[in-house]
């Protein structure tokens, strides 16, 4: 898929602004480097990593894994014995 051109992404932002004015006009002009504003995000949020389901995953794994080496080692023990 390929990527969206410096064109296509101000048309999508222009096109956002008129959705968002809804019936007001907006002027639709060219752009230029020094006319771009800056926005500055201030709602910024530190990412929180929940791995728990992980843990959660890894406990059950190691247990049937340990259930299951110890039915082997009983079947082995009555086998030979």
């Amino acid at each position: 898929m390929p990527h969206k051109t410096k064109k296509q992404k101000i048309l999508a932002q222009l096109h956002r602004r008129l959705e968002r004015v809804g019936s007001q006009e907006l002027v639709v002009g060219s752009i230029s480097e020094q006319e771009k504003p800056v926005v500055i995000s201030t709602n910024y949020q530190p990412i929180t990593n929940n791995y728990s389901y992980l843990k959660s995953g890894l406990l059950k794994t190691l247990i049937f894994s340990v259930l299951a080496i110890s039915l082997m080692v009983v079947l082995w023990y009555v086998k030979f014995k």
